[in-house]
């Protein structure tokens, strides 16, 4: 499927830096990504927080866009704010629900992040 078929499908528009990451083939579908250990989530695990843990709002209300395999971290575009670039890091399933562990402006800020996790993965190995 081509990636602006994909987005098409999605319930919001992925910021442009995810759509970027995509179209250059460094943010995969799936846990072999390029950006290993974060993938991008199959369309039919792109979720609102709020409907998968449903006391995280309304005090947050953001949508799934990658997830990182090797643990329980989350990138999600944050729907509450104007900046549909603004990307949230959480780990979710932990006792209240998720916890926000980043916060990020745009979504290039998030992967400066992402790219450490990288060198973090690749040390544990």
């Amino acid at each position: 499927m081509q990636n602006d078929d994909m987005f098409r499908l999605w319930p919001v528009q992925p910021p442009q830096a995810i759509r970027w990451l995509v179209e250059h083939g460094i943010l995969g579908t799936t846990p072999e990504s390029r950006l290993k250990p974060w993938f991008l989530m199959p369309l039919s695990e792109v979720a609102r927080t709020k409907d998968q843990w449903p006391s995280s709002y309304p005090l947050h209300d953001l949508m799934i866009v990658a997830r990182r395999f090797d643990c329980d971290a989350l990138a999600c575009v944050d729907l509450a704010s104007t900046n549909r670039e603004r990307i949230v890091q959480i780990d979710g399933w932990v006792d209240d629900g998720i916890a926000v562990t980043g916060e990020y402006e745009t979504a290039w800020d998030w992967l400066c992040d992402a790219v450490r996790d990288i060198e973090q993965y690749l040390s544990h190995q």
